[in-house]
Protein backbone atom coordinates (compact mmCIF):
# COMPACT_ATOMS: atom_id res chain seq x y z
CA UNK A 1 0.00 0.00 0.00
CA UNK A 2 2.51 2.58 1.04
CA UNK A 3 4.94 1.88 -2.24
CA UNK A 4 1.72 2.32 -4.15
CA UNK A 5 1.09 5.02 -3.00
CA UNK A 6 5.10 6.31 -3.27
CA UNK A 7 4.96 5.43 -6.78
CA UNK A 8 1.82 7.48 -7.29
CA UNK A 9 3.30 10.51 -5.56
CA UNK A 10 6.37 10.17 -7.42
CA UNK A 11 4.58 9.95 -10.85
CA UNK A 12 2.54 13.02 -9.95
CA UNK A 13 5.84 14.83 -8.84
CA UNK A 14 7.14 14.12 -12.09
CA UNK A 15 4.47 14.88 -14.53
CA UNK A 16 3.94 18.03 -12.10
CA UNK A 17 7.86 19.28 -13.42
CA UNK A 18 6.90 18.15 -16.69
CA UNK A 19 4.05 20.69 -17.29
CA UNK A 20 6.38 23.26 -15.73
CA UNK A 21 9.10 22.84 -17.43
CA UNK A 22 7.15 22.74 -20.70
CA UNK A 23 5.04 25.99 -19.41
CA UNK A 24 8.03 28.25 -18.43
CA UNK A 25 10.28 27.08 -21.47
CA UNK A 26 7.35 28.79 -24.02
CA UNK A 27 9.13 31.59 -25.09
CA UNK A 28 12.45 29.94 -24.96
CA UNK A 29 11.44 27.61 -27.86
CA UNK A 30 9.57 30.00 -29.75
CA UNK A 31 13.13 32.08 -29.46
CA UNK A 32 11.47 34.94 -28.01
CA UNK A 33 13.43 36.26 -24.86
CA UNK A 34 11.39 36.60 -21.13
CA UNK A 35 11.56 38.78 -18.17
CA UNK A 36 13.49 37.91 -15.55
CA UNK A 37 12.26 36.77 -12.05
CA UNK A 38 9.12 34.51 -12.73
CA UNK A 39 8.57 31.70 -10.38
CA UNK A 40 6.39 28.60 -11.00
CA UNK A 41 2.86 28.67 -10.68
CA UNK A 42 2.75 32.48 -10.07
CA UNK A 43 5.13 33.41 -13.10
CA UNK A 44 6.03 37.25 -13.02
CA UNK A 45 2.49 38.15 -10.67
CA UNK A 46 3.68 36.91 -7.77
CA UNK A 47 4.55 40.30 -6.19
CA UNK A 48 1.14 41.48 -7.63
CA UNK A 49 -0.59 38.84 -6.21
CA UNK A 50 0.34 39.32 -2.86
CA UNK A 51 -0.41 43.32 -3.51
CA UNK A 52 3.62 44.40 -3.30
CA UNK A 53 3.23 45.95 -6.31
CA UNK A 54 0.64 47.01 -9.60
CA UNK A 55 0.84 44.66 -12.44
CA UNK A 56 1.45 48.06 -14.61
CA UNK A 57 5.05 48.42 -12.36
CA UNK A 58 5.65 44.71 -13.41
CA UNK A 59 4.98 44.59 -17.02
CA UNK A 60 6.84 48.43 -17.10
CA UNK A 61 9.92 46.73 -15.36
CA UNK A 62 9.88 44.00 -17.98
CA UNK A 63 9.45 46.46 -21.13
CA UNK A 64 12.24 48.95 -19.82
CA UNK A 65 14.34 45.96 -19.19
CA UNK A 66 14.52 44.59 -22.99
CA UNK A 67 15.01 48.19 -24.56
CA UNK A 68 17.25 46.03 -27.43
CA UNK A 69 14.34 43.64 -28.20
CA UNK A 70 11.61 44.19 -30.79
CA UNK A 71 9.20 42.14 -28.38
CA UNK A 72 9.47 40.63 -25.40
CA UNK A 73 7.43 37.14 -23.49
CA UNK A 74 6.12 37.04 -19.65
CA UNK A 75 3.95 34.56 -17.47
CA UNK A 76 0.86 35.89 -16.12
CA UNK A 77 0.85 33.13 -13.73
CA UNK A 78 0.88 30.06 -16.15
CA UNK A 79 -0.18 31.48 -19.47
CA UNK A 80 2.23 33.37 -21.39
CA UNK A 81 1.99 36.36 -22.95
CA UNK A 82 3.69 39.07 -25.29
CA UNK A 83 4.55 42.83 -24.60
CA UNK A 84 5.62 43.98 -27.94
CA UNK A 85 7.83 47.15 -27.84
CA UNK A 86 8.82 48.05 -31.81
CA UNK A 87 5.99 50.28 -33.18
CA UNK A 88 6.00 48.87 -36.70
CA UNK A 89 4.92 45.42 -34.98
CA UNK A 90 2.06 47.40 -32.87
CA UNK A 91 1.17 48.67 -35.82
CA UNK A 92 0.91 45.39 -37.48
CA UNK A 93 -0.69 44.14 -34.21
CA UNK A 94 -3.54 46.71 -33.87
CA UNK A 95 -3.80 47.18 -37.87
CA UNK A 96 -3.31 44.81 -40.54
CA UNK A 97 -3.15 41.99 -38.50
CA UNK A 98 -5.48 42.51 -35.41
CA UNK A 99 -7.97 39.67 -36.54
CA UNK A 100 -5.45 37.58 -35.23
CA UNK A 101 -4.32 39.19 -32.01
CA UNK A 102 -8.08 40.47 -31.13
CA UNK A 103 -7.55 37.97 -27.13
CA UNK A 104 -6.27 39.99 -24.72
CA UNK A 105 -4.73 38.36 -21.22
CA UNK A 106 -7.65 39.04 -19.30
CA UNK A 107 -11.26 37.00 -19.37
CA UNK A 108 -14.27 37.37 -17.91
CA UNK A 109 -16.93 34.50 -16.85
CA UNK A 110 -20.23 35.64 -18.65
CA UNK A 111 -22.31 33.56 -16.45
CA UNK A 112 -20.49 35.80 -13.39
CA UNK A 113 -19.83 39.34 -14.73
CA UNK A 114 -22.63 39.75 -17.80
CA UNK A 115 -22.18 43.30 -17.70
CA UNK A 116 -18.14 43.50 -17.65
CA UNK A 117 -18.28 40.40 -20.04
CA UNK A 118 -19.79 42.82 -22.71
CA UNK A 119 -16.69 45.07 -22.69
CA UNK A 120 -14.92 45.15 -25.37
CA UNK A 121 -11.92 44.96 -23.89
CA UNK A 122 -13.02 41.83 -22.72
CA UNK A 123 -14.81 39.97 -25.57
CA UNK A 124 -13.35 38.58 -28.63
CA UNK A 125 -13.72 37.65 -32.31
CA UNK A 126 -17.54 38.37 -33.52
CA UNK A 127 -18.66 39.64 -30.18
CA UNK A 128 -16.03 41.80 -30.44
CA UNK A 129 -16.73 42.88 -33.84
CA UNK A 130 -20.40 43.34 -32.82
CA UNK A 131 -18.85 45.34 -30.30
CA UNK A 132 -17.00 47.73 -32.12
CA UNK A 133 -19.54 48.50 -34.59
CA UNK A 134 -22.00 49.56 -31.94
CA UNK A 135 -18.98 51.68 -30.26
CA UNK A 136 -18.13 52.97 -33.69
CA UNK A 137 -21.91 54.32 -34.26
CA UNK A 138 -21.87 55.61 -30.65
CA UNK A 139 -19.27 57.62 -31.26
CA UNK A 140 -20.15 58.95 -34.70
CA UNK A 141 -19.71 62.95 -35.54
CA UNK A 142 -23.49 64.09 -34.51
CA UNK A 143 -23.06 61.88 -30.91
CA UNK A 144 -19.93 63.62 -30.47
CA UNK A 145 -21.68 67.00 -30.56
CA UNK A 146 -24.41 66.09 -28.36
CA UNK A 147 -22.00 64.65 -25.32
CA UNK A 148 -19.74 67.45 -25.78
CA UNK A 149 -22.88 69.30 -24.45
CA UNK A 150 -22.92 66.67 -21.91
CA UNK A 151 -19.59 67.48 -20.48
CA UNK A 152 -19.67 71.03 -20.80
CA UNK A 153 -22.35 71.05 -18.55
CA UNK A 154 -20.44 68.85 -16.13
CA UNK A 155 -17.80 71.48 -16.29
CA UNK A 156 -20.30 73.97 -15.20
CA UNK A 157 -21.47 72.13 -12.72
CA UNK A 158 -17.85 71.62 -11.15
CA UNK A 159 -17.22 74.84 -11.41
CA UNK A 160 -20.21 76.07 -9.40
CA UNK A 161 -19.14 72.94 -6.88
CA UNK A 162 -15.85 75.03 -6.79
CA UNK A 163 -17.11 78.38 -6.46
CA UNK A 164 -19.40 77.20 -3.59
CA UNK A 165 -16.75 75.58 -1.53
CA UNK A 166 -14.45 78.98 -2.16
CA UNK A 167 -17.44 81.41 -1.25
CA UNK A 168 -16.51 81.60 2.80
CA UNK A 169 -13.03 81.80 2.79
CA UNK A 170 -11.81 82.09 -0.88
CA UNK A 171 -9.20 78.61 0.42
CA UNK A 172 -10.61 74.51 -0.18
CA UNK A 173 -8.32 71.90 0.81
CA UNK A 174 -9.33 68.54 -1.02
CA UNK A 175 -7.46 65.62 -2.35
CA UNK A 176 -7.48 65.31 -6.31
CA UNK A 177 -8.37 61.70 -6.62
CA UNK A 178 -11.39 62.30 -4.94
CA UNK A 179 -12.64 65.48 -6.42
CA UNK A 180 -11.93 64.39 -10.06
CA UNK A 181 -13.56 61.01 -9.05
CA UNK A 182 -16.61 63.22 -8.69
CA UNK A 183 -16.22 64.47 -12.20
CA UNK A 184 -15.54 61.65 -13.79
CA UNK A 185 -18.74 59.97 -12.12
CA UNK A 186 -21.18 62.86 -13.15
CA UNK A 187 -19.37 62.65 -16.60
CA UNK A 188 -20.24 58.89 -17.16
CA UNK A 189 -23.76 60.01 -15.43
CA UNK A 190 -24.72 62.57 -17.65
CA UNK A 191 -23.06 61.78 -20.94
CA UNK A 192 -22.78 58.00 -20.92
CA UNK A 193 -26.42 57.16 -18.98
CA UNK A 194 -28.26 60.23 -19.70
CA UNK A 195 -29.32 60.83 -15.67
CA UNK A 196 -28.41 63.01 -12.86
CA UNK A 197 -24.63 61.79 -11.28
CA UNK A 198 -25.86 64.27 -7.91
CA UNK A 199 -21.97 63.95 -7.55
CA UNK A 200 -21.56 67.88 -6.70
CA UNK A 201 -24.35 67.72 -4.19
CA UNK A 202 -23.80 70.54 -1.17
CA UNK A 203 -24.03 67.24 1.03
CA UNK A 204 -22.79 64.12 -0.08
CA UNK A 205 -25.73 61.90 -1.98
CA UNK A 206 -26.29 58.82 -0.74
CA UNK A 207 -27.31 58.08 -4.42
CA UNK A 208 -24.49 59.88 -5.61
CA UNK A 209 -22.72 58.33 -8.49
CA UNK A 210 -19.00 58.47 -7.67
CA UNK A 211 -20.37 57.26 -3.90
CA UNK A 212 -21.87 54.17 -6.02
CA UNK A 213 -19.38 53.44 -7.94
CA UNK A 214 -16.47 53.60 -4.84
CA UNK A 215 -17.38 49.96 -4.12
CA UNK A 216 -15.56 49.06 -7.54
CA UNK A 217 -12.71 51.32 -7.97
CA UNK A 218 -11.93 51.84 -4.02
CA UNK A 219 -11.88 48.24 -2.49
CA UNK A 220 -10.77 47.42 0.87
CA UNK A 221 -7.59 44.77 1.12
CA UNK A 222 -10.02 41.65 0.93
CA UNK A 223 -11.54 42.57 -2.31
CA UNK A 224 -8.76 43.93 -3.96
CA UNK A 225 -6.84 40.22 -3.46
CA UNK A 226 -10.53 38.87 -4.67
CA UNK A 227 -9.94 41.07 -7.62
CA UNK A 228 -6.55 39.89 -8.15
CA UNK A 229 -7.74 36.34 -8.14
CA UNK A 230 -10.29 37.41 -11.07
CA UNK A 231 -8.13 38.48 -13.40
CA UNK A 232 -5.14 36.78 -13.09
CA UNK A 233 -5.72 33.65 -11.84
CA UNK A 234 -9.17 33.01 -13.42
CA UNK A 235 -8.95 29.02 -13.07
CA UNK A 236 -9.23 29.67 -9.27
CA UNK A 237 -12.16 32.01 -9.91
CA UNK A 238 -14.27 29.51 -11.55
CA UNK A 239 -14.26 27.55 -8.89
CA UNK A 240 -14.84 30.55 -6.17
CA UNK A 241 -17.21 32.18 -8.56
CA UNK A 242 -16.23 35.26 -7.32
CA UNK A 243 -17.79 38.58 -9.27
CA UNK A 244 -15.86 41.49 -10.14
CA UNK A 245 -19.01 44.08 -10.26
CA UNK A 246 -21.12 43.01 -6.82
CA UNK A 247 -24.52 42.38 -7.59
CA UNK A 248 -26.13 45.64 -5.88
CA UNK A 249 -24.33 47.58 -8.75
CA UNK A 250 -25.14 45.14 -11.29
CA UNK A 251 -28.97 45.56 -10.44
CA UNK A 252 -28.59 49.74 -9.85
CA UNK A 253 -27.12 49.97 -14.02
CA UNK A 254 -29.95 48.20 -15.06
CA UNK A 255 -32.36 49.60 -13.45
CA UNK A 256 -31.06 52.88 -14.45
CA UNK A 257 -31.02 52.10 -18.25
CA UNK A 258 -34.13 50.05 -18.15
CA UNK A 259 -35.66 53.24 -16.45
CA UNK A 260 -34.57 55.81 -19.11
CA UNK A 261 -35.35 53.12 -21.99
CA UNK A 262 -39.17 53.39 -20.57
CA UNK A 263 -38.74 57.00 -20.49
CA UNK A 264 -37.72 57.57 -23.84
CA UNK A 265 -40.52 55.05 -25.21
CA UNK A 266 -43.05 57.23 -23.48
Amino acid sequence: MASAFLTLLAGAIVLLCFYLYRTYTYWQRNGIPVGKGYVPIAGHILSVIFMRRNIKDVIQKIYDDHKQHSMVGFYKATKPLLIVREPALVKVVMQSKFSNFHENGTKIEPDLDPLLAKNPFFTYGEEWSAGRKRLTYAFSNVRLKTLFIAVSGVCKKFEDFLNRRLKSSNKYEVELKYLFSKFTGEVVANAGLGIEGLCFEDKVHPNAFDEISRSIFMPNALQGFLTIIMLFLPHLNRLFKMRFIPKEMDRFFRRIVAENLELRHR
